[in-house]
């Protein structure tokens, strides 16, 4: 049976309930339709508006403009106030690294060369290196943003 949005009490404390334990530090309206409300069709303009302004109520969370999410596409974010991730809620099944580096984001290597993040999957993050100007050069280059390389990885 599908949500009823509508219901605006129900919402917020669905949507609260879903974040307590919710693994990641990003979260969007189609994953909180699919994940946390049954997901049954394809929520509708007015769906998705009832659960960005139920977020919106969360304390804990702040609007972050737009994220692209290996499964929905580019979605209106929210993100925990803190901008930490709960360690103690994050477990292998559930956490969502692709949400720690934003797409178009340009991140420095500790030997200083510069990666502009183009998609970020679960698996991958897709980027080109940086020269001093700032243009991409070279090829696509692959990095596991579980591994070792992206650990280094910081914000320019």
């Amino acid at each position: 049976m599908r949500f009823d949005t509508k219901n605006t009490a129900g919402l917020e404390l669905k949507v609260k309930t879903y974040l307590a334990d919710f693994a990641s530090d990003l979260v969007c309206p189609v994953q909180i339709w699919y994940e946390a409300l049954g997901g049954y069709g394809a929520p509708t303009k007015d769906d998705k508006a009832a659960i960005a302004a139920a977020l919106g109520k969360q304390p804990e969370w702040t609007s972050v403009g737009d994220t692209r999410y290996e499964k929905y596409g580019a979605q209106p974010t929210w993100t925990r106030a803190s901008g930490q991730i709960q360690p103690a809620r994050a477990t292998p099944d559930k956490f969502a690294v692709q949400h720690l580096f934003k797409v178009n984001g340009v991140y420095v290597t500790p030997e200083n060369r510069k990666y502009k993040v183009v998609l970020s999957e679960v698996y991958n993050l897709r980027c080109f290196e940086l020269d001093a100007s700032g243009n991409m050069i070279g090829p696509m280059v692959k990095i596991d943003p579980r591994g070792d390389i992206a650990k280094t990885l910081k914000p320019a």
